[in-house]
């Protein structure tokens, strides 16, 4: 399921064969848990760590590092090398559900697009579910009386419970508006995917203690399995997952294992055919190689349906390789302690994460000598990276003479507010007050008004950060507009942010811009420039040296989060709403009715990395704000 949905088959809810898998995993886990705690009354912890290890740990990282060096020498240099590194070495350690979260964002959306690993988080939930599970059944084992009968029973109970209260949990951030508990309690997180794991614990508690009847095993079977098909097509990215609707896979999967249990009848032998069985043994190495291969795939020959199915095909080849000579010669190893065995433990976490560190570090150099062999041809030309403007920014301004002001008002642990001007020694009437998008406007407009000289007071619109980060932002701008209101020399003032990721409150604008009126100024707010869901890298490069695709530089409109399009466009109607404000509307210099573009008419590359531009864009930003209000600078 999985596979075919990645493959862009007409499987809307094909992503639920994850949560199938966690009751299965549940299913088997608990039962050679169990079975040993019946005989013998504990857990032998250090065998069951060891063989869970051999199990899934060597060929990931067989696949990590395959992919990482096929990233590095096949794809284009992008922010996926660096999120796939460091999703390899999260993965390796059993935290990639952690990291992914961080650096690649939610399943569905831009996430599938950057990460070659992002499946990876699958491996590390279990994995956190395996730490946990032995020691709550070794000790509830040993605390609980009576015999085994009335143990298993009691378990049952608490297990169902556990169920609740798990599935209840991925709630929560929907019901309280919790932004912060999106890991927490979100789609990745282990404590809202743990009742699937024990939706299979509990049916092999059921099984365990009861026979059920030929007929309803049967009805049940059927029902399981009429529930899973039902799944596939009425469940989409559009559903809360995990939610109510999970229950359709989750509940199927428990009927057909409890079915299963009786070994007997029509569906048993289908389920059990030797073709199917092979399946299962493969599923692993297949689950394992199918998204990397599609990655690198949908990298080299972009939008190409039939290089997905030939992608599936390349992964369920180096699956059967995997197995045969990674998954199956480990079984043979039993003692944990052999010198051979450590040898092999310590590769198998060392490797990849050595593989990875080295992409991350040899990453930024990759460009230069893929220009170098002459393997990429640039498409548009321009910087890679935001250095560049930043470097302009350094060596063509000076520090301002507000600086030792601005040190002065600093709170003890806080840094100073940087603050540059463009011209040293001379008047200023222009000053620039923003977050890191600010720069390309300082810079391009100094370029630009050669003859003016123009402040930049860095500030962030910090409203979402934590409490007492928000308030030393807020220091920070009240500094800045202290300065400004005291200057009399400067009689506008443009503010600029990443109003979209960052909102600030319009009570908030309000006030800046009433203490700017007040003292005398014309208030500007810039719109702010577009941002894109891939990097600049596809738009100079295209996407591989391999196929030599054309060059991906432009994207819908609209592609944006709805939370960002609302936070823009709650932004845009305040400023609009403001009559003492003139809204610079930037945005539209890069964007048409239906697309925005990182390119410019001519062809140059404007964008730095996903949302800043480099110096190209800089000077195109001040070249159209100049054409497009040529009453700028009325005084």
């Amino acid at each position: 399921m999985v596979v075919l949905y990645h493959a862009s088959w007409p499987l809307p809810g094909g992503f639920l064969g994850v949560d199938i898998f966690f009751v299965v995993s549940g299913f088997v886990i608990s039962q050679m848990l169990l079975q040993q705690l019946e005989t013998s009354g504990k857990l032998k912890f250090g065998t069951f760590f060891f063989r869970r290890f051999l199990r899934l740990a060597p060929a990931l990282s067989v696949v990590s590092v395959v992919t990482v060096l096929a990233l590095y020498f096949l794809v284009t240099p992008s922010s996926s090398h660096a999120e796939t590194a460091k999703t390899a070495i999260a993965a390796t350690l059993g935290v990639a559900n952690v990291v992914i979260a961080q650096v690649s964002g939610g399943y569905f959306g831009s996430a599938p697009e950057s990460n070659g690993l992002l499946h990876t988080w699958t491996l590390s939930v279990e994995e956190q579910f395996y730490v946990f599970l032995p020691f709550v059944l070794a000790t509830l084992w040993a605390l609980l009386g009576g015999n085994t009968k009335k143990k298993l029973g009691v378990l049952q109970i608490l297990v169902w419970g556990f169920v609740f209260f798990s599935f209840s949990l991925s709630f929560l951030p929907v019901i309280f508006d919790l932004s912060w508990g999106q890991f927490l309690f979100g789609f990745y997180s282990p404590l809202t995917r743990a009742w699937e794991f024990s939706i299979g614990v509990a049916v092999y508690l059921l099984v365990r203690r009861f026979s059920l009847p030929h007929d309803l095993a049967t009805v049940l079977g059927y029902i399981g399995v009429l529930l899973i098909s039902v799944s596939v097509v009425v469940v989409s990215i559009e559903n809360q997952a995990p939610g109510i609707l999970t229950l359709l896979p989750t509940v199927g999967t428990g009927l057909l294992l409890a079915a299963g249990s009786r070994r007997e009848g029509r569906l048993f032998e289908i389920l059990s055919h030797r073709s199917i069985v092979t399946v299962g043994d493969f599923s692993y190495s297949i689950y394992l190689w199918h998204w990397p291969v599609i990655f690198v795939v949908s990298r080299i020959w972009p939008d190409n349906f039939m290089a997905l199915q030939a992608g599936v095909a390349v992964s369920v080849g180096l699956a059967s390789l995997s197995y045969r000579f990674v998954e199956r010669p480990l079984r043979g190893f039993r003692n944990a302690a052999a010198t051979k065995t450590l040898f092999l433990c310590l590769a198998v976490v060392m490797i990849p994460i050595a593989a990875s560190s080295l992409l991350l570090h040899f990453q930024d150099r990759t460009w230069a000598w893929l220009d170098s062999t002459g393997l990429m041809s640039v498409a548009h030309s321009g910087e890679i990276g935001t250095m560049n403007t930043l470097t302009l920014l350094e060596s063509r301004s000076v520090e301002c003479v507000h600086w030792n002001l601005l040190v002065s008002e600093n709170v003890d642990g806080d840094e100073p507010v940087r603050c540059r001007q463009s011209r040293p020694g001379a008047p200023a009437a222009v000053a620039v007050v923003g977050d890191s998008h600010g720069i390309a406007l300082f810079t391009g407009l100094s370029e630009e008004w050669e003859d003016e000289n123009l402040y930049f007071f860095s500030v962030n619109w910090g409203d979402r950060a934590d409490l007492q980060t928000r308030e030393k932002y807020d220091r920070e701008l009240d500094n800045v507009l202290a300065i400004l209101e005291n200057d009399a020399g400067i009689l506008h003032v443009i503010f600029t942010g990443y109003w979209a990721q960052r909102p600030y409150p319009p009570a908030r604008l309000d006030n800046v811009v009433s203490r700017m009126r007040t003292s005398g100024k014309m208030v500007y707010f810039s719109d702010d420039i577009p941002d894109f869901e891939f990097g600049p890298e596809r738009c100079k490069y295209g996407s591989s040296w391999v196929s030599r695709q054309g060059a991906v530089c432009e994207q819908p409109k609209e592609v944006s989060p709805i939370e960002k399009q609302n936070n823009l466009r709650s932004f845009v109607s305040w400023a609009d709403g403001n009559p003492h404000v003139l809204l610079l509307e930037t945005r539209a210099f890069f964007c048409g009715e239906e697309s925005c573009t990182m390119i410019s008419e001519s062809g140059a590359l404007l964008y730095g990395d996903d949302d800043h531009l480099n110096m190209n864009g800089a000077r195109y930003l001040a070249d159209n704000l100049i054409s497009n209000y040529p009453n700028l600078l009325t005084r």
